[in-house]
């Protein structure tokens, strides 16, 4: 009779899930980048199953961290940056029209939405990542 190894059963299950990817990547100081579309309807998923917040990520208090973020297609970004903790999504911990440093005031998971200025559905790229010393 076969026993599975549990640390491999648990390991197969997180990997199917893509938790057992880092919260923080460690590639040249990138903490978060991708795609996602801005906060127009003010919900991070909409009925139609696409994104409109980030995936979660790991910050720590007294960082430093860069914002750079951009509306697809357009020269000019028309979307306003907003950071929010996961477990109180209610307080903007961080707001932002350009891009630019922050020094975290918290530690913990966060995640980001754009505000639209003009128009509603927009892709925003973004990049996060460790100031440079």
């Amino acid at each position: 009779m076969y026993i599975p190894n549990v640390a491999g059963l648990l390991t197969s299950a997180l990997a199917l899930t893509g938790l057992s990817k880092p919260l923080v990547s460690t590639d040249k100081g990138i903490v978060a980048e991708g795609e996602v579309l801005d906060y127009c309807n003010k919900e991070c998923i909409d009925d139609a199953g696409n994104s409109h917040c980030t995936k979660p990520f790991l910050i720590s208090e007294n960082q430093c961290y860069n914002f750079e973020w951009k509306t697809k297609g357009s020269v000019v970004s028309h979307t306003t940056l907003e950071l929010r903790e996961v477990k109180d999504n209610k307080n903007v911990h961080y707001y932002k029209d350009m891009n630019g440093d922050w020094v975290s005031d918290l530690s913990g998971l966060v995640y980001l939405d754009f505000i639209p200025r003009t128009g509603c559905d927009n892709t925003v790229e973004f990049k996060v990542s460790e100031c440079k010393k």
